[in-house]
């Protein structure tokens, strides 16, 4: 027997809301691990808590590599090809700022 769905609304309770990003973010962390691992695939994830706190994981090459390797497939990228992401500008705007913030570091 499976779960119940769960309906997607922010959770109220403080202390709920940590304990379910902690385990969701583990969750995510190992299916980007996965992912990298069994198919080879260059995976960046960049997470930041309600607090603001940084959570990131680069697999296949480094974070800066990748980031890389997104903005200028995303600057030579063709307009016609659907795309993932409903924000492209704030996206590409936000790439080049890390990338611009881990060459810093």
């Amino acid at each position: 027997m499976g779960r119940g769905k769960i309906e997607m609304k922010r959770i109220e309770n403080s202390t709920s809301r940590q304990v379910t990003f902690c385990k969701r973010h583990v969750g995510l962390v190992k299916k980007a691990r996965e992912l990298s691992i069994l198919c080879d695939a260059h995976v960046s994830l960049i997470v930041f808590s309600s607090s603001g706190r940084l959570f990131e994981y680069a697999g296949g090459r480094s974070m800066s590599e990748i980031l890389q390797a997104y903005c200028d497939a995303t600057h030579n990228e063709d307009r016609s090809r659907p795309i993932f992401h409903e924000a492209k500008d704030t996206t590409d705007f936000e790439a080049v700022r890390i990338l611009s913030w881990l060459k810093k570091v």
